[in-house]
């Protein structure tokens, strides 16, 4: 038996458009980069987001700085600035601007962080909110305004990843997988889960999901039940999260399972091995030295 499906949770902070009303053209908008990962050298250098425009409308958009966090199911939650976000620091030029038909926008924007900031993550979110004036004729046939957001990350000082796989559990038709970033940057699991029937065998599995071996048929591997890609939600900095992964229908949940996970996490190798359903922590998972 194997599971391979193709459709998994790619990052909400990538892009997000959200839709109010019901979809149509006038949405046709992008933003790149999707991401910005920045370090201390940054701080002092301007950086730059684009914003593209590819519908047959100008359109006017304003610029949204806000201080954001990830809730207890993975999505983004706007939250109040504090003392250690980005959003206080950031300064964005323009704040307000029409994009022409077919044209794009650059919006710059540079940090300014005080001398005494403690090593660590900060972050803010850039939204790109398209304005509906009142007094526009055409507001009432504007079936759809779009929200971008696109993240920031800055980090200060050294990355320190510390990751703990705390327990796996199958239920209500998921496998759910409770992690532990008890580090000062966010991480982001990056390769692939597998479910065993029996003890992993790492180096079969490590050459079937292989660029060069993609075709290669699971049910050749003993025991290896299921498998898929990751989800790539990234966990902040001092945060538990649950990721949930859809079961495979064929899984039969009173077996005794091992859940691995094998690829790279902050760009660190790792493997992890767990089994279902264990209830006593496993020691964390930190970056090599």
């Amino acid at each position: 038996m194997k599971s391979h499906n193709k459709t998994f949770l790619i990052c909400f902070l990538l892009l997000t458009i959200v839709v109010t009303y019901p979809i149509s053209s006038s949405a046709q908008v992008g933003v790149s980069p999707r991401l910005l990962e920045l370090n201390n050298e940054a701080i002092n250098k301007t950086h730059a987001f684009r914003l593209f425009n590819f519908s047959k409308k100008d359109t006017e958009v304003e610029v949204e700085i806000s201080n954001w966090t990830m809730d207890e199911v993975n999505k983004i939650k706007i939250i109040a600035s504090d003392h250690n976000s980005l959003d206080q620091w950031t300064i964005v030029n323009p704040l307000r601007f029409k994009i022409n038909a077919g044209s794009s926008q650059t919006i710059r924007l540079a940090f300014r962080l005080p001398v005494d900031a403690a090593p660590g993550e900060y972050r803010t979110m850039l939204y790109f909110n398209q304005i509906l004036k009142d007094d526009d004729p055409s507001k009432d046939q504007v079936k759809s305004k779009f929200r971008i957001g696109a993240a920031v990350y800055l980090q200060i000082g050294e990355k320190k990843p510390i990751i703990k796989v705390n327990k796996v559990n199958i239920d209500e038709g998921y496998i759910t997988l409770e992690a532990s970033n008890m580090g000062n940057t966010h991480v982001r699991f990056n390769g692939y889960w597998a479910l065993w029937s029996q003890q992993p065998n790492d180096t079969a599995f490590s050459l079937m999901i292989n660029e060069y071996n993609k075709n290669q048929d699971s049910q050749l591997i003993s025991g290896l039940i299921a498998y898929d890609k990751m989800p790539t939600t990234p966990l902040l900095p001092q945060h538990t999260r649950t990721y949930r992964i859809k079961k495979p229908q064929e899984l039969i949940t009173d077996e005794n399972l091992i859940f691995q996970f094998i690829g790279e996490i902050s760009e660190f190798k790792q493997l992890i091995t767990i089994p279902v359903s264990q209830q006593n922590n496993p020691p964390p998972v930190q970056q090599p030295q």
